[in-house]
């Protein structure tokens, strides 16, 4: 959906921005890029940015913590991936940090185990060291430490 505006003014688009904030979690990257949609003039920008930041619609490290809670819990990535997918959104390094220090060590290994329990069922190949091989690569792919796959391979979980 594209909403025109012809002559924002800077309330207006406080308004508009701090509704699209609210629907869902956003980070700085999406909400400039929506900024663009609606024609708000690139002079108008940063200070709606640090309005919407300092009214607490538009927060990083609590975009960084929702994003890897339910990329973990909801698609089973790994740290790798997810830090790769933040960092593509323009999400800041420290954000990034504050994000998965707060990861659940638990909830890590229990996505890790459903990623490698699920390969290790689909994956059909009768040497294996070659099917030991595929998993790895997998779970590699999701973006899961190579130690930690190791570790739940050989039962050390």
């Amino acid at each position: 959906m594209r909403i025109n505006i012809n002559s924002p003014n800077a309330q207006e688009a406080f308004d508009k921005a701090a509704r699209y904030c609210c629907a869902e979690e956003r980070c700085r990257s999406q909400v400039i890029e929506k900024l663009k949609q609606w024609n708000v003039p690139p002079e108008m920008t940063d200070g709606l940015l640090l309005g919407l930041e300092n009214a607490d619609f538009l927060n990083e490290n609590r975009y960084a913590e929702l994003f890897v809670r339910s990329k973990v819990r909801q698609n089973n990535w790994g740290r790798h991936k997810i830090t790769y997918a933040l960092k593509a959104a323009g999400v800041k390094p420290d954000s990034i940090r504050h994000g998965l220090s707060l990861l659940d060590e638990q909830t890590y290994l229990d996505a890790l185990n459903n990623v490698v329990r699920k390969a290790q069922r689909l994956i059909h190949e009768s040497n294996p060291a070659l099917k030991q091989k595929k998993i790895v690569q997998h779970a590699v792919s999701k973006g899961f430490e190579t130690d930690l796959i190791l570790h739940i391979l050989h039962g050390e979980n």
